[in-house]
């Protein structure tokens, strides 16, 4: 014969089995979680360029892309991250000077604790007056 509370119990949600929860989870991961509309709207976006042009030529980065750089010690990874950053967080155009950035947000997750900000700041400060002062010479020629 068979239980009809194992029944009943699996119709009301209670006292599933180890077996029906790892179904109900699996489905969950499947369902879709976003319209068509709405991916149409994130990879149509415009492509975030680092700066970096051996970077970008291999492929622009998109809104909401995580993007892991590995490498051994010494080798820049550091450096193209933080170029990446500045170019990202750079203004379009601003007081008629053309920075040339995305004004994007930037997520950088430090594990080691060894992240530099200081760098950070004076790479983007050299960025900033580089582009004012080529902004502000004369033209070549004039």
């Amino acid at each position: 014969p068979i239980d009809s509370t194992c029944a009943s119990d699996y119709d009301a949600g209670a006292g599933r089995s180890g077996t029906m929860a790892d179904v109900d989870a699996a489905l969950a991961f499947l369902a879709p979680d976003e319209t068509g509309a709405a991916l149409l709207a994130r990879v149509l976006t415009d492509p975030m360029l680092t700066g970096i042009p051996f970077v970008d030529a291999h492929g622009a980065l998109r809104p909401g892309q995580l993007l892991e750089v590995c490498g051994v010690g010494g080798s820049g990874k550091t450096e193209i991250l933080m170029q990446a950053a500045v170019h990202a967080v750079m203004p379009r155009k601003r007081g008629g000077v053309a920075f040339g950035g995305c004004e994007a947000s930037v997520l950088l997750i430090d594990l080691d604790g060894k992240f530099d900000t200081l760098r950070l700041i004076k790479i983007l400060t050299a960025k900033i007056r580089d582009t004012v002062d080529d902004a502000s010479a004369p033209a070549h020629g004039s």
